[in-house]
């Protein structure tokens, strides 16, 4: 393919894809986290059970130890090559599986072996190709290598193409076998006979691109309408029928390697959802709207109305100077045939009109048509405005950008050097444009932060609560993390965290993830009410789907109970004060509880009995005589059984023989006074008697 390319545009072109490969592995480095699909990705090509988590009958509402997310997205030894796994489970997913051979091939290499480098890795590599073939692509329609290098240049540094690279999904092989196909038909578009072998290429091309994303055949039935019309308009019979041979050929080969692609297309929840938004174009103007804006994002740095603008004051002016040079011609009197072929084919003199269009503006249009085409029915039929359904033809826009720029600026009396520098310049203005409009948004900032704290909590349980079963695929590599893992539904959540639970004297702190979607108050409120964890909980952080908190639980006390032989933090905590060396010391700036807790239920918690309770405490320092006071509340504080104020020139105060007896949610409080700075060593609870 690059054989007949000079040697120095080869080198620069080799150059740029470096530069542009050393971009791709940067921006990898610095992707933290991962979106729901990229963990799908995982499990679907590596999983020997199930290709998705909810899939799993025996998945939820039960323990689950860390090698289960391990092994879901690792491929295990002795599971290594099998294919045969990867075809099951992309017969139960939605899309076809030769994306997913690929990465598990790749991870049959690791085995054992989490990276994001597989993924990027494997895309990368087929970016590459990418980049090769958008030069040949545009090359064969502008018959102009320098320009061509441009438009390379310009897809390959674009965030459109950064994120669709370090977005571990199929999207930029699709990419390259739909570029691909397009050059190889329009290099052989003016071929008197094309040979059989460009045939049975472009039968395995369908094949291989028909296997790794459905949406292969969208795009491929709007450039097969433009070229079977184009080959019926020259009488190109033979060609027709090899194209069309070759086309089903390689869409029947596919049905014959994966037959279950009939029922993901036409009865799958993807495409059932696809034909019922294909009937309904009520939204059409205000999605394609929409999937523009992503192109403008992607591939334009937000500044295309800019750019278009400037377009059309360009495109007025020759228009004015081609009717004002049109009108004062007087042997040419299709002045109106003149003025049209002036405009559009950059033709210098009236005497060059011609009917014939040039071979570069047939494969324009081809391409023009085939893109357009492609993104209003895309806009129309997918329910979510997202880049990911149109990465495929972010080159083409590129393609047509670069070549509408070209031919626009090619105005008379303007040098070469001039015009390429004009282009060169645009480029790059809409480069920097891209990268200042930070639009890279597939790297998930923050998941490195957030192992780190999962990391501190690795010894403890943890819990999702959610409606949504696959919510809990989105935050696996935090999961795979704790002691032990479960995943429950909002109905009877608590419920579950009790029976779950039970019987593990270890779970004093547990992590509970509740989905971002869900009513977290509400859930919140419920475990603090229907569960044992109900002395305190904090927010710890929010990714991926899920927020994630610390609850506390009632420690059932082992007497005589003294806060040494427990994390004291862990059974009572403050309004105004910190936990420094195993005690509470308050702050002196506000008026309130420096020690509160621990909401024991009697007797669920402590038997029902006689007690006698110990404050130990140190005043540090004050500025009134009126301190503070102790007391034992229960009802979440609104009824006090005893209270008393605390004394200047003592370490410890106890309540003596208090009865404790089917109450609910007891503490044992201190409150004290602005101004007053005071340190509770520990609260003892000393049962004297059984009742």
């Amino acid at each position: 393919m690059l054989k007949k390319v000079p040697i120095g545009y080869k080198s620069l072109l080799f150059i740029i894809v470096f530069l542009q490969l050393i971009i791709m592995l940067f921006f990898g480095m610095k992707k933290e986290g991962y979106h729901i699909d990229e963990m799908y990705t995982y499990g679907l090509s590596n999983s020997y059970s199930y290709g998705m988590l909810e899939w799993d009958p025996n998945f939820a509402n039960r323990w689950q130890l860390p090698h289960v997310f391990s092994d879901y997205l690792t491929v295990q030894e002795g599971e290594r090559f099998a294919y045969k796994t990867v075809y099951r489970n992309q017969e139960m997913d939605v899309h076809p599986p030769f994306y997913y051979y690929l990465m598990h091939t790749i991870s049959s290499m690791h085995p054992e072996i989490f990276t994001k480098w597989q993924g990027i890795g494997l895309n990368m590599l087929f970016f590459a190709f990418s980049s090769i073939f958008i030069f040949l692509l545009s090359d064969e329609i502008f018959k102009n290598k320098a320009y061509s290098l441009i438009a390379c240049a310009l897809w390959g540094a674009s965030s459109g193409a950064i994120n669709s690279v370090v977005f571990i999904r199929m999207y930029v092989m699709l990419t390259t076998f739909i570029l691909l196909f397009t050059y190889l038909i329009f290099k052989n578009l003016y071929t008197p006979r094309i040979s059989r072998k460009i045939f049975m290429l472009f039968s395995l091309i369908v094949f291989t691109g028909f296997m790794t994303h459905y949406y292969f055949l969208v795009y491929l039935f709007f450039l097969s309408l433009c070229i079977g019309m184009f080959f019926l308009c020259n009488k190109s019979f033979s060609n027709l029928f090899g194209y069309c041979l070759s086309v089903l050929s390689g869409i029947i080969l596919g049905l014959l390697h994966f037959p279950r692609a009939i029922q993901h297309i036409f009865f799958g929840y993807r495409g059932v959802e696809n034909q019922d938004n294909f009937t309904s174009t009520d939204n059409l103007i205000e999605d394609l709207i929409g999937y523009l804006g992503v192109l403008d994002r992607a591939l334009f740095g937000e500044i295309f109305k800019i750019i278009f603008i400037i377009a059309a004051i360009i495109l007025l002016i020759r228009i004015i100077s081609n009717f004002v040079y049109v009108s004062y011609d007087k042997k040419f009197k299709s002045s109106i045939a003149a003025f049209v072929a002036e405009i559009t084919f950059n033709l210098k003199k009236p005497s060059e009109v011609k009917i014939l269009i040039t071979s570069e503006y047939i494969k324009f249009f081809i391409l023009l048509i085939t893109t357009s085409l492609y993104l209003i029915l895309i806009s129309n039929i997918v329910s979510y405005t997202i880049d990911r359904y149109i990465v495929c033809i972010y080159p083409n826009v590129v393609i047509v950008f670069v070549f509408a720029l070209h031919r626009l600026l090619s105005i008379k009396n303007i040098s070469l050097n001039l015009h390429r520098n004009i282009v060169i310049c645009t480029c790059t203005i809409v480069l920097i444009s891209g990268f200042m409009a930070n639009n890279i948004n597939r790297l998930y900032f923050g998941g490195a932060d957030v192992l780190q704290q999962v990391k501190e909590n690795k010894d403890l349980y943890a819990i999702a609560i959610s409606s949504r079963d696959f919510d809990v695929s989105n935050n696996i590599l935090e999961f795979v993390n704790y002691r032990a893992f479960a995943s429950i539904g909002v109905d009877g959540a608590s419920d579950r965290i009790n029976e779950l639970t039970s019987g593990k004297e270890e779970s004093n702190s547990i992590i509970i993830y509740i989905a971002n979607g869900e009513d977290q108050n509400a859930v919140i409120e419920k475990i603090v009410q229907n569960t044992s964890y109900r002395n305190r909980y904090e927010r710890l952080y929010r990714f991926g789907r899920f927020t994630a908190y610390k609850f506390s639980k009632n420690i059932p006390v082992r007497l005589p109970f003294i806060s040494n032989e427990y994390k004291f933090s862990d059974i009572f905590t403050t309004r105004n004060g910190t936990f420094e060396e195993n005690s509470f010391i308050s702050n002196g700036q506000t008026s309130h509880f420096v020690v509160f807790g621990p909401y024991w239920d009697i007797p669920k918690d402590i038997p029902n009995g006689v007690y006698n309770i110990t404050f130990d405490y140190e005043v540090i320092e004050y500025t009134d005589h009126l301190i503070g006071h102790f007391d034992i509340a229960h009802n979440y504080g609104r009824s006090v059984i005893a209270e008393n104020l605390i004394d200047l020139d003592s370490d410890s105060h106890t309540f003596y023989n208090i009865e404790l007896s089917d109450i609910l949610s007891i503490e044992f409080r201190v409150f004290v006074h602005n101004g007053t700075r005071l340190k509770i060593n520990s609260v003892s609870v000393e049962l004297l008697e059984e009742l």
